[in-house]
């Protein structure tokens, strides 16, 4: 009896342990795939996008939906391709002025809070000098700096080129993979309510999209025109890196601040109230003027649910989860509003993206 029941307890010993094996190993396997995971969301977010665009193309001309999914492809790229030829040229100029700015602004802070604050002399003299950290890049790392900064541009060359492609294969025919995905549920209420939640996240990225666009315009608009109207070095680049950053919410719009300001301390103290008050101004218009005006449509997410997404996103993938942390966020919420609020608690509300 005693080895029966000493028998009994190694077996439960035994598959407790292999559980929280297999737990560990499947959080672990989950997080080395974390970024393939994310690229092939980013792959689905391009998709909705360029899909999203033909659709509409397509209801208001006569062209069937493949002529116009090459129209919006085709539109995409002479766009880019329109403000590479047109700002190209200002733009690699003012990012190589920008490269040279930021060290010397650092360097003059750190002086400034050396004469200012002489307890804190030796904690400052420990960082290492922007330029000399520049230098060694370039000397006496070289081939470890020109080995780095190729990896890096092949490493994102080909992230890219695998997001277009799975983009493009999407776009061209998304029923073939949103109906294999309602295929792996079961016949019956299930299949069709799975259809509808995909509908329902498509329908919600398509106006979160909208809105981040719209939001990304007006940002860079505004933020270019004021720095330049306060006589700001790099007005042009700063309001363009300003739209690019607002795709991340919250912590975008800081973010682009920074390299700002140091841009501005390299002229004087002055310059970077000004920059203060452009970029305070600019957050103001887009979160009480611009977002309103598209509020009814564009996807909102209370911006502590945003913030956690994006800080917990970020721990788990780096720079890649923090820019697709607000997309996630919002197929999760439509996710857990459907499949959870309205099926297992029987409440009804609209779904992120209907509009209220």
């Amino acid at each position: 009896m005693a080895h029966s029941r000493l028998s009994g307890y190694t077996r439960r010993v035994l598959i407790a342990a292999g559980a929280v094996v297999g737990i560990v190993g499947a959080v672990y396997f989950l997080w080395e795939l974390a970024r393939v995971f994310l690229l092939i969301f980013a792959g689905v977010l391009l998709a909705v996008f360029v899909g999203g665009l033909a659709t509409k193309l397509a209801e208001r001309t006569p062209l069937p939906r493949g002529a116009a999914l090459a129209v919006v492809g085709g539109g995409i790229v002479a766009f880019f391709v329109g403000i590479g030829f047109l700002a190209g040229p200002r733009i690699a100029a003012q990012s190589g002025e920008l490269a040279e700015r930021l060290p010397q602004a650092v360097e003059r802070i750190r002086q400034q809070l050396i004469s200012q604050y002489g307890w804190a002399e030796p904690f400052l003299k420990g960082v290492p000098d922007p330029q000399q950290v520049i230098a060694g890049a370039g000397s006496g790392g070289l081939a470890g700096g020109v080995v780095g900064a190729v990896s890096t541009a092949s490493r994102v060359l080909t992230d890219a080129l695998v997001v277009v492609v799975l983009g493009i294969y999407m776009a061209l025919a998304p029923r073939l993979y949103t109906n294999g995905a309602v295929r792996l549920v079961p016949r019956g209420r299930q299949r069709k309510r799975t259809g509808e939640v995909l509908s329902a996240i498509g329908h919600a990225l398509r106006w979160w999209l909208v809105g981040r666009g719209a939001s990304m315009a007006v940002v860079g608009l505004l933020t270019g025109a004021g720095l330049f109207i306060a006589s700001v070095p790099l007005a042009f680049t700063l309001g363009l890196i300003a739209a690019l950053f607002s795709f991340v919410p919250y912590i975008g719009p800081i973010a682009s601040a920074v390299p700002a300001l140091l841009v501005a301390l390299t002229v004087s103290p002055t310059k970077a109230l000004y920059v203060l008050v452009v970029y305070a101004g600019v957050q103001f218009c887009e979160s009480y003027l611009i977002t309103p005006l598209i509020q009814e449509r564009v996807v909102s997410i209370p911006p502590a649910l945003l913030i956690s997404a994006q800080v917990v996103a970020g721990v788990l993938a780096g720079v890649l989860g923090i820019l697709l942390a607000s997309p996630m966020a919002v197929v999760l919420v439509v996710a857990v509003q459907m499949l959870y609020v309205e099926d297992t608690l029987g409440d009804r509300l609209n779904v992120l993206g209907e509009g209220e």
